[in-house]
């Protein structure tokens, strides 16, 4: 019988058994590192090992990277205790939400709860700034026409995320300059995500028709464009996922932003509920929205940001709704072109200040 020295992420020492028999562990790795499972064992309890143990080891170190040496669990002496315990402070991450949503469903306490290694390596926290761009702007096509559709869940289901992820105002969030140019080719609801999100695939599909000092503003395409809109909505982009993993998973068209398939994105999908669903509204939150799966009767989560953010202006008089050249109706509140309250180069500056900085790690294999 052959044995094969083989070293786990938290190096502990493995034996591999080749032959008819299955792998053998002994319990091992770094203390404050090691998952709760392996605490057990340590103390002698009977508990099943697997490759989740290792998830819950990186999320501890992609923590510690991103916080500049800051541990999920505590300070040394108290690490062990409180990763049995389940008590993990994330608050290092605030301002980091593709981080957080990650981070907090690797760190879960129960092994069946954390995600697959193929599903982390497929979170949206790896994705380029063009790819999240592409990502929202193939969204935005998807529900574009969604209003003239004869069942409104779909869009409804959207717009169930929208305190969730941009709050109820977004127009208050936006340069009086880019705000000033959107009023002059179409109305905007500044409390429809459906209508932030057609800004964004607009303007993008039009960067080069906008004056240069508004192009200087927004760009360059794609980094600066995404970010100008990432750094005034954090949340946008994951809030658009969920929408889509939940209700759009199987568009042809989006199925490669889950490419290793859905179901692995669960452990992301209850971290994004519970983180939301657990904090201070931003604005207001949402009613419980229609499932936008037309053959199920199942609502949306209640969503709100576990951020709190600066409060928002109200939102612009509603108005009946009414048609407008070049492209259907808008339904609901529409805002008038210019919003209450809209951003100033001071505000705008101190938003970029604040704009989390981007730590990149290679992917394990």
């Amino acid at each position: 019988m052959n044995q094969l020295p083989v070293q786990s992420l938290n190096h502990e020492p493995t034996t591999a058994i080749v032959g008819a028999y299955p792998i053998a562990a002994t319990v091992g790795g770094s203390s404050g590192w090691q998952a709760p499972e392996q605490l057990i064992a340590k103390d002698g309890g009977a508990v099943r090992q697997s490759r989740a143990v290792d998830v819950f080891s990186l999320g501890c170190i992609m923590y510690y990277c991103l916080t500049g040496g800051k541990h999920p669990f505590g300070e040394h002496y108290e690490r062990d205790t409180n990763i049995l315990k389940g008590c993990c402070n994330m608050s290092g991450l605030a301002g980091q939400p593709e981080a957080f949503n990650l981070i907090s469903a690797m760190l879960s306490t129960s092994p069946s709860a954390r995600p697959s290694m193929s599903a982390v390596l497929g979170h949206p926290f790896w994705w380029s700034d063009e790819q999240r761009l592409q990502f929202l702007v193939d969204v935005s096509d998807r529900v574009e026409n969604e209003d003239r559709e004869p069942d409104p869940t779909l869009l409804n289901a959207l717009e169930s995320y929208t305190a969730a992820a941009v709050g109820c105002n977004w127009g208050a969030g936006l340069d009086a300059e880019l705000i000033a140019n959107l009023g002059k080719y179409r109305r905007y609801d500044y409390s429809c995500l459906r209508d932030l999100l057609r800004v964004v695939r607009n303007k993008r599909n039009h960067f080069r028709e906008m004056p240069d000092s508004l192009q200087q503003l927004l760009g360059p395409v794609p980094d600066g464009y995404y970010r100008y809109f990432s750094s005034r909505f954090p949340m946008l982009l994951l809030g658009v996922f969920f929408f889509a993993l939940q209700h759009l998973d199987e568009d042809p068209n989006l199925a490669k932003y889950w490419a290793v398939g859905q179901h692995h994105f669960v452990p992301f999908t209850k971290a994004w509920e519970h983180s939301t669903a657990t904090a201070g509204p931003r604005g207001s939150r949402p009613g419980r929205g229609t499932s936008a799966r037309r053959s199920s009767g199942s609502s949306v989560s209640r969503m709100a940001i576990y951020m709190t953010p600066a409060p928002l202006p109200p939102a612009a008089p509603a108005t009946p709704s009414r048609s407008l050249s070049g492209g259907g109706a808008v339904h609901g509140a529409v805002a008038s072109p210019q919003p209450p309250a809209v951003r100033t180069a001071a505000t705008a500056g101190a938003a970029a200040a604040a704009q989390p900085t981007v730590i990149s790690f290679a992917k394990v294999v």
